[in-house]
């Protein structure tokens, strides 16, 4: 089967095959609509009784997507912001205005280019926002990382490596400092369990015995934050 779009109710999915084993949703900023990647073998019918028996979760993805445009709401820090076309006095890209909940910009109308720029403005900011939190979780665990990398991510809020070097995904800025907090725990006891075995949930819930909220705040609205990858 080659690609090709359907509908659920309102969003378009396109069922893509590939040599895998299971079915993955994600979204696709760019062309706007959701992308399903499925094993060859699956017939349309197949995944048509699949998306729809998971109706909820396909229309929440797409109900999540951002689109910018005036007062708008963002999130930073857990926080709405509205957005603003009124161009910065100083001269950058985004201006954060912390007691108005307003963030202006100059690149607001400008299509796609709006999602460049503000991922370069979270790659800017993360070093800042994460910095003293890796310090205190470090120290916290007796773990460390080898390196610490930043970076956008489509689908992923951290990874560590072999080599005890552990990435974060700089959208993670958008999210509330003790999601924050969780996700970098979760690396570092990545470093001593590699898996996500009952012995890794423990060492976590060690450090972190309220870890499910948190982790549940990811699950109800990560996907708006991903969207803007």
């Amino acid at each position: 089967m080659k690609e090709k779009i359907i509908y659920i109710e309102e969003a378009p999915v396109c069922l893509i095959p590939e040599k895998r084993r299971s079915i993955r949703l994600a979204w696709d900023r760019q062309e706007r609509l959701i992308r399903c990647f499925h094993p060859r073998s699956l017939s349309e019918a197949v995944l048509k009784n699949f998306l729809e028996k998971r109706k909820r979760r396909v229309l929440a993805l797409f109900s999540q997507v951002f689109l910018p445009g005036e007062g708008a709401s963002l999130l930073y820090g857990g926080e709405e912001y509205r957005l603003s076309s009124e161009a910065p006095e100083t001269g950058e890209t985004f201006f954060r205005d912390d007691l108005a909940k307003t963030i202006r910009t100059s690149c607001l109308n400008e299509g796609d280019l709006f999602f460049t720029r503000w991922k370069e403005y979270l790659d800017q900011e993360a070093p800042l926002c994460f910095h003293e939190k890796i310090g205190f979780w470090e120290d916290k665990t007796g773990e460390e990382a080898s390196r610490w990398r930043f970076r956008p991510m489509r689908s992923r809020w951290g990874s560590a490596s072999p080599q005890r070097a552990i990435t974060l995904n700089t959208l993670l800025v958008m999210a509330p400092g003790d999601v924050v907090d969780y996700v970098i725990l979760h690396e570092l006891a990545h470093l001593k369990v590699a898996d996500h075995s009952f012995r890794f949930w423990n060492e976590v819930a060690r450090f972190m015995p309220d870890f499910n909220y948190r982790r549940s705040w990811l699950r109800e609205n990560g996907n708006k934050i991903l969207s803007l990858y």
